[in-house]
């Protein structure tokens, strides 16, 4: 089974709230580090499991009114770009069949901050990592 979804200068960070943006290619990162007070980890199958889980869970949270609706769509958007990102990366392999076999019990997800959804870059906005 594949673990990682890009190769180095390719890999894509993302925080808990769903900001990210693509690791340079001249500057290899560490798998979780802090940008502006925000903690991201490269995405990897595990992670991208746990986002997914997480965002299963802010379905629930609209439903019950604990969510509105524009914040859970600005969500859906950022997780669909990296969904989409890691498709690319990892041509043939079915994404959501990989997700379903891996086991969650015991992980840690980064420590991270506000969400705002999107790529950030050196300005401060938000744009497609690809």
């Amino acid at each position: 089974m594949i673990t990682t979804i890009a190769a180095p200068g390719r890999n894509l960070y993302v925080s808990t709230s769903l900001d990210y943006f693509q690791e340079p290619e001249d500057s290899p990162l560490a798998k979780d580090f802090i940008l502006n007070g925000v903690t991201y980890r490269r995405l990897d199958f595990p992670y991208l499991a746990w986002l997914n889980q997480q965002f299963e869970r802010a379905a629930i949270a609209v439903d019950k009114g604990k969510l509105d609706m524009p914040t859970f769509c600005r969500l859906h958007e950022a997780l669909a770009d990296i969904f989409e990102f890691a498709q690319q990366q990892v041509k043939g392999e079915k994404i959501f069949e990989v997700l379903k076999r891996i086991d969650l019990t015991g992980y840690e997800p980064p420590k991270s901050g506000v969400w705002q959804g999107g790529k950030v870059n050196t300005e401060g906005k938000r744009e497609k990592a690809y």
